[in-house]
Order: C-alpha cells, then sequence, then structure tokens
C-alpha cells in the first residue's frame, strides 16, 4: 500500500489518499490535480505544499507588526512590514470586514473608533498569521 496527495499547479494539497500501486494513484488525479507519492500519510497537510516534485513544509509568513495597541485619535497608525508582494491582509473591526492587497510590502493601520482590529494576513505558499490591535 502507497500514500499519495493530489496538489495543484500552485502546490496546493487538496486531498490525500492510498492506492495499491502507483496506477492506482493516477487514477485518482482528476480537475488538474497532480500526483506525488508519499512514504507515510500526512497528520495535517494544511502545513505542506508541493514544489519541484517534493513535499515541502510551509514557511512562516515574514511578516512583523510594530506595535499591538495605538490611539483611536486616527493619527497614530501600527506598522505591518515584510508582507509578501500580494499578500491579502483581512481587516476585522466594528466596521465589518475589509481586505486589501499589499503591494509594496507593507501596510499601515490608524483607527478613529476605540476597538479591537484583527489582522489576518494571507499569501500562498506561506503559512497564515494573524494580529490583533487594540485601539483606545
Amino acid at each position: 500500500m502507497l500514500h499519495f496527495v493530489l496538489h495543484d499547479a500552485e502546490g496546493r494539497i487538496r486531498q490525500q489518499g492510498n492506492a495499491y500501486d502507483a496506477d492506482e494513484a493516477e487514477m485518482q488525479a482528476r480537475d488538474g490535480l497532480r500526483v506525488l507519492i508519499l512514504d507515510a500519510p500526512l497528520e495535517s497537510f494544511g502545513d505542506h505544499y508541493v514544489t519541484d516534485g517534493a513535499l515541502r513544509l510551509r514557511p512562516p509568513m515574514p511578516a512583523t507588526i510594530d506595535r499591538t495597541a495605538i490611539a483611536a485619535d486616527g493619527n497614530e497608525v501600527a506598522q505591518i512590514s515584510g508582507l509578501p508582494l500580494g499578500a491579502v491582509v483581512t481587516v476585522s473591526g466594528p466596521g465589518g470586514e475589509q481586505q486589501i492587497t499589499v503591494d509594496d510590502g507593507e501596510l499601515s493601520l490608524s483607527a478613529d473608533v476605540a476597538a479591537t482590529y484583527r489582522l489576518a494576513v494571507e499569501c500562498w505558499p506561506f503559512r497564515p498569521c494573524h494580529f490583533e490591535v487594540s485601539t483606545s
């Protein structure tokens, strides 16, 4: 019995399974998915991706934030830097959610309303990361 994952062209693992042989594993590929044979099943395929025909751990998001508390005066800023180009930051706060695509590696957050703002950062193949900024 062998183990395999099905992944898309970007390396996102969509499914894992087992088969009697490589031919049976290849028969599972559909909708443009590709097969990678493994030595053992994955416990959590969300932590991995496929690149250059090999299984790899997804790297940590390189983003950092300079402060997690700011004044709710519209002037003081929390700065997130080290964002990969194309990262999508979802900001959740009292006004709802807003998604921002980052094209220069940085994002500044200021606020006029005292609240807690949650920021979720995603950019494949990095693992998602989260920040929280309190304003008062």
